[in-house]
């Protein structure tokens, strides 16, 4: 039988959060030769499908809007996420055979708060190199929420 998962927040009250536990627990008593581990875990707070969205509509800002900068060349959006996340991001390094290999963190791997922090370093990024970026405050509020 497959692990099952019980996403709760707080807005579950106690009975709700009983209903769903038992109906968990109850799946896996039936099948009496499986064992049970239970786990308690605060859950991550991952950024939104949203702010995914936000995100990537500034690199698309940015590639149309930066050819001034630097030898004046036009970049895809896919390039400047990656100089963005390599100016900006944790780096893993390890050496392999005597080389050194370098592992970005993924932007789908942020939390809330290293989104809304990757978002302005973005923005700050984008005002020292006078990249105009058009976002709207209520965008703003919503990709640097933590």
């Amino acid at each position: 039988m497959k692990a099952h998962t019980l996403q709760l927040t707080n807005f579950n009250d106690i009975e709700n959060i009983r209903k769903k536990a038992t109906q968990v627990l109850n799946t896996f008593v039936k099948n009496k030769k499986q064992k049970i581990e239970v786990t308690f875990a605060n859950a991550k707070s991952q950024r939104s499908l949203k702010q995914n969205s936000l995100i990537h509509g500034l690199f698309n800002q940015i590639s149309v809007n930066s050819t001034h900068v630097g030898n004046g060349e036009y970049y895809s959006p896919k390039i400047w996420k990656e100089y963005l996340k390599d100016q900006y991001l944790p780096k893993n390094k390890t050496i392999v055979l005597g080389s050194e290999v370098v592992e970005m963190k993924s932007t789908a791997k942020l939390n809330r708060k290293e989104c809304a922090e990757f978002t302005n370093h973005i923005l700050r990024f984008c005002a020292e190199n006078e990249i105009e970026i058009m976002i709207t405050t209520d965008d703003y509020d919503f990709l640097t929420r933590i």
